[in-house]
């Protein structure tokens, strides 16, 4: 009797043994599931984000295709130069790689033979540039780097340039947006007048008054 009741005893302790380890692994199960979903909605958040910011610069590139006109103004800032904190050592740097870019399908004869078609092509490209990621370029400089400047509103004419010269197979506008990148780049990234580049003085925050009313003059379609 006493060994039966052992053995009954023993035969409970084992099936308590077995319901705490299923519910041990149940929980585990339970808690890796939370995170796995946690981790799957923090991915959605995260891939939301990326979308968004995606769709606001696909509708900021659509608004600046648009352009079918010229009317560049004269600056009213009262800074020649601002960057929005943290952020000068970055703007430099993309300014010196989208007067490269300028470079690339403007300058040295390369206008001669610009191929419009090329250049906005999806997958094709002009002098290993494309209109999409340059455009992309000049507008991250005014959202994110560039402060409300004279700086600021040079890079603003340069992007309206672009989008014209492009959209209307402008090549002499695009000369123009050129040379402001050109200038800009020459004078923050190098020396300036001390340097052995040529400067066309058409900039804002570093042009001479003659040249900017004639680059408004010539330009300006209002």
């Amino acid at each position: 009797m006493k060994k039966a009741l052992a053995v009954s005893i023993i035969g409970v302790i084992g099936i308590s043994a077995t319901v705490a380890l299923a519910s041990d692994i149940e929980l585990s199960e339970s808690s890796s599931a939370q995170d796995e979903s946690n981790q799957a909605n923090e991915d959605l958040s995260h891939d939301a984000e990326q979308d968004n910011d995606t769709e606001a610069e696909e509708t900021e590139m659509e608004e600046g295709q648009e352009t079918d006109s010229i009317s560049l103004d004269r600056s009213e800032a009262a800074e020649d130069i601002a960057y929005q904190e943290g952020k000068q050592e970055e703007a430099e740097q993309l300014i010196y790689e989208v007067h490269e870019a300028f470079n690339n399908i403007t300058g040295y004869g390369a206008i001669d033979e610009f191929r419009f078609a090329d250049f906005v092509h999806e997958t094709r490209e002009f002098e290993g540039e494309s209109y999409v990621p340059m455009g992309s370029d000049l507008s991250y400089l005014l959202s994110y780097l560039l402060d409300d400047s004279k700086l600021r509103d040079d890079v603003e004419n340069a992007r309206e340039l672009f989008y014209y010269g492009v959209n209307n197979e402008d090549t002499s506008v695009l000369r123009y947006a050129h040379r402001i990148m050109h200038d800009l780049d020459v004078y923050i990234n190098e020396e300036g007048r001390q340097s052995d580049k040529d400067i066309f003085g058409v900039t804002e925050t570093f042009g001479l008054e003659k040249s900017i009313e004639r680059m408004h003059n010539r330009v300006n379609t209002e």
